[in-house]
């Protein structure tokens, strides 16, 4: 069966560290730090920042 693209439908802050995402299949649960969300960034400041915290 086809199931639908998952996308994310809202963006809440928890305390000063973290967010909540509610997703279109009605789940919400987990939270994403900030810290994790710069390691798994792609773009070109966050990798060069990753580079020079691992020297």
């Amino acid at each position: 069966m086809f199931k639908p693209r998952l996308k994310m439908l809202g963006v809440e802050p928890v305390g000063n560290y973290a967010i909540r995402i509610s997703w279109s299949d009605g789940h919400s649960t987990g939270i994403y730090s900030y810290d994790h969300l710069r390691r798994i960034c792609p773009c070109e400041e966050c990798r060069a920042a990753n580079e020079e915290g691992q020297e």
